[in-house]
């Protein structure tokens, strides 16, 4: 899916006015990319039993707030959104699983994020150098693999190609 087809699907014009009165500072271009990268982590949350800590920017993460206020927008987008069910938040401080994030291995972590952005990549396309600003776990995949948005994308074809993502066991990084 495209970004102007998920942004047409799920951003009601109403919502981007709303956007743009709560971020009057963003240039469109950085404000469109972060409702773009929620939309994308949302549409991918919603059809993923992954409760995991947030992998997306304190920027992205502002966006989702604003939207979440506006409670009964939020609760149609998310029964709009392929899963049809309603996406809690809860602060990287407060991990729904109990265990708290920085007691998880860091390999579990690295593996979660590398499957994340395989699935991202499978379902949206590859990364723009707009949209990789968003997404800090990314650093992991630009340490290992360059640094550059081509990289990224070539990194993960490869590993797309090389594990099946069905495949219940983690992706590991090389």
């Amino acid at each position: 899916m495209n970004e102007a087809v998920l942004l047409a699907t799920y951003l009601p014009s109403k919502m981007k006015t709303y956007f743009q009165k709560k971020l009057p500072n963003d240039e469109d271009e950085w404000r469109d990319t972060k409702i773009t990268e929620l939309l994308k982590y949302l549409y991918l949350a919603s059809i993923s039993d992954d409760d995991g800590p947030i992998l997306f920017s304190q920027e992205v993460d502002d966006v989702w707030h604003y939207w979440i206020m506006q409670t009964r927008q939020y609760r149609e987008l998310c029964s709009e959104l392929p899963g049809r069910k309603f996406l809690n938040h809860s602060s990287n401080d407060y991990p729904p699983t109990g265990a708290e994030f920085d007691e998880v291995p860091a390999s579990a972590l690295q593996n979660r994020a590398l499957q994340y952005f395989c699935n991202y990549y499978a379902t949206f396309g590859g990364f723009t150098e707009s949209s990789t600003k968003a997404w800090p776990w990314l650093a992991l995949i630009r340490s290992v693999c360059g640094g550059d948005v081509d990289s990224i994308n070539a990194f993960l074809r490869e590993k797309i190609s090389q594990y099946s993502l069905s495949n219940s066991e983690p992706a590991p990084v090389c």
